[in-house]
């Protein structure tokens, strides 16, 4: 519907120069983002709808007239205010994007893809705790890989507006859901496939004593192969050969051969880049301020309030970089 629409508004701004009239006047603009919006004229914060490749897509954009970094046209990626809307949702609700335009939503992975796969973005996240205190975080840099990539975050140029550098402990990170989890063996796979790895077991007991063991190569398999293990070159720091017996085993749960820590069901409540699991979770459960800290469940920016303790917003937005 909203495509014929446009059709329609096109048309009809063609109109004059099928009468042989000399003005013409027309809407008939396919922004890309926000910072098309702008240049069109359009310079009020509001819902506006922008084309994707598969089709059009409303987003919130948010205009800011001045400031050295707050200054710019951002189109909003995630925005949590007043917990009115469910994030703990499958793959496909965080691929596809969520919630209300006007308040709490998600955009979607499969959009933030298309978007930073062909222009340039910087990443501006806005918090703000339940006292009125504010910090921001900011990215010169910011990307989404494809879903065959899992959706992997890549963010760089960090710049400090009373957040500290929390956001990009999750850089280089695939999207996990409670129904897809890549924040364990999946991630493992990757790595091992790509480079060598070396991986270090220390372990210590009750009376204070330490060993450890030591793997020249470290690598797992794929899925398919029930993420076998495979570890050889082994140097003894005390633990002796054993972790070695379960070389060329498959991975196994009660349940099933694949499953990692599954920091979304089992901590997070949400969707997001794990990474064993989180310092930061924006899009765990809202908790209205009665969250000391100890649930963490909630939105929460560890290193910032050196606390797991869930915020009142937070915003994440994108721009492109000009």
């Amino acid at each position: 519907m909203i495509t014929n629409m446009i059709v329609l508004l096109c048309l009809s701004a063609l109109f004059p120069v099928l009468m042989g009239t000399d003005e013409v006047k027309s809407d008939c603009f396919l922004a890309r983002d926000c910072s098309d919006i702008y240049s069109s004229g359009k310079n009020a914060s509001g819902v506006y709808s922008i084309t994707s490749l598969d089709g059009p897509v409303q987003v919130y954009c948010e205009m800011v007239p001045s400031g050295i970094n707050d200054r710019g046209h951002w189109t909003v990626i995630l925005r949590r205010m007043d917990g009115e809307v469910n994030f703990f949702r499958p793959w496909e609700s965080y691929k596809k994007g969520f919630g209300n335009k006007e308040g709490e939503y998600w955009l979607g992975l499969e959009f933030m893809h298309q978007l930073t796969s062909r222009y340039q973005y910087k990443l501006r996240i806005d918090l703000e705790d339940f006292e009125g205190k504010k910090a921001y975080s900011l990215y010169e840099s910011f990307s989404v890989d494809s879903e065959s990539d899992e959706y992997k975050l890549h963010v760089t140029g960090f710049v400090d507006g009373g957040a500290a550098q929390t956001f990009g402990y999750h850089n280089g990170m695939p999207f996990s859901t409670f129904d897809k989890d890549n924040s364990g063996l999946e991630f493992m796979h990757q790595l091992t496939s790509r480079y060598q790895y070396k991986l270090r077991i220390d372990l210590e007991d009750f009376e204070g004593k330490k060993a450890y063991s030591l793997y020249e190569s470290f690598s797992v398999d794929s899925e398919s192969d029930e993420y076998k293990l495979h570890v050889t070159g082994f140097v003894d720091g005390g633990a002796a050969q054993t972790f070695g017996y379960h070389n060329g085993m498959p991975f196994s749960t009660f349940d099933k051969d694949n499953s990692g820590h599954n920091c979304a069901k089992t901590y997070a409540q949400g969707g997001f880049w794990y990474n064993n699991c989180d310092y930061t979770n924006p899009t765990g459960l809202y908790w209205w301020g009665k969250d000391d800290g100890s649930l963490m469940s909630g939105p929460f920016w560890y290193y910032w309030k050196s606390s797991y303790k869930s915020l009142k917003t937070v915003t994440m937005k994108i721009r492109r970089v000009m």
